[in-house]
């Protein structure tokens, strides 16, 4: 790799770092948003576990929310344990298939989930000001090129 490549790779990961941290504002915790409705804290892996399944009317299972959130089968069911003893999510068991049990937010959840969303976004928002919606999906896009690029590499080495 040429020193010019090397360069401008180390500057765009300082800025893609400096970038996640600053999108972690303080006050961004599910039990900092409304203490009335759960007496659980949940951490970042739950706030992307309730995204997910904001989309989803029918549930997903365990092991393509892993897939989806990039973690590990095991950290996924922490994750979902945790969510259920705060009564956020719940499991249902696939008729099809007793061993397979699909998650789904609970209905107390999702009005809820609505909410946080909605103020998290529009606390975000500021810090994307100086991007036109046609950047930010240009970003967008290309973020999710060098993810798929990532992902082709990790299934060849499986």
């Amino acid at each position: 790799m040429d020193k010019n490549r090397e360069e401008l790779l180390e500057k765009l990961f300082k800025e893609m770092i400096y970038t996640f941290r600053s999108l972690k504002p303080e006050g961004h915790n599910f039990s900092g948003y409304d203490h009335h409705w759960s007496k659980r804290k949940f951490g970042r892996g739950h706030m992307d576990l309730f995204f997910r399944l904001m989309k989803e009317k029918e549930g997903v299972f365990a092991k393509d929310l892993a897939d989806s959130l990039c973690v590990t089968p095991g950290a996924i069911t922490q994750i979902v344990d945790g969510a259920v003893k705060g009564g956020m999510v719940t499991r249902m068991e696939d008729p099809a298939d007793r061993r397979f049990q699909k998650i789904k937010l609970s209905d107390k959840a999702k009005s809820k989930i609505e909410g946080f969303k909605k103020n998290y976004f529009e606390k975000l928002e500021p810090r994307f000001s100086s991007l036109s919606d046609g950047e930010i999906s240009q970003l967008s896009n290309l973020l999710a090129k060098v993810n798929s690029v990532s992902a082709e590499k990790e299934a060849v080495h499986e």
